[in-house]
Formats: C-alpha cells, structure tokens, sequence
C-alpha cells in the first residue's frame, strides 16, 4: 500500500489509525499468513469513499470543461509522466 502511495509504510499505519478512531476501516489479519493484515471498509467507510468519489467527480468534470478538447490528451499523457517521475523520486527517498 505504501509502494503504491509513493508514501513510507510508517505513514500509512498512521493514516490508518486515523481512519479506524473514525471508524471507517479495520485491520484483519490474514489466517493464512499473520505477516499480513488486510484493511476492510466498515459501511461508514465506504459512505465516506462514494461522497469523496463524488466530489472529486464533480472537481473533474468541472476541469474537464474547463480545457479545450484538443489540449486533453496533451495535458493527459504530461501528468502521467510527471506523475512517473515523482513516484521515481519518492522511492528513492523513503
């Protein structure tokens, strides 16, 4: 999950703690395998995640017409990049 944040594994355990004194995740071990935990959406969580997923919805529509047709892949194909290059940088830093 941290690989995947581009974030130190000390700060998604952190990130973690807060969203479970909101109640909105909890930690299960794996029966098979106790190195592992898994994080499971409690149904508050999960009506958090559609009002989040909402906004930003809304946020990208709203940018989407914002930008002319012509320039979308352009500006689409640069952020990806740019988003490589920082999750690169990152990795080498944690």
């Amino acid at each position: 999950m941290a690989r995947e944040l581009s974030v130190r594994p000390s700060t998604v355990s952190k990130m973690l703690d807060s969203l479970e004194r909101r109640g909105w995740c909890r930690r299960e071990m794996d029966d098979a395998d106790l190195r592992r935990t898994f994080v499971v959406l409690t149904e508050d969580g999960a009506r958090v995640r559609s009002e989040v997923r909402q906004v930003w919805s809304a946020m990208n529509d709203d940018l989407t017409r914002q930008i002319p047709c012509a320039d979308r892949p352009a500006l689409s194909d640069a952020l990806w990049r740019i988003e490589r290059i920082v999750a690169g940088r990152l990795s080498r830093l944690r």
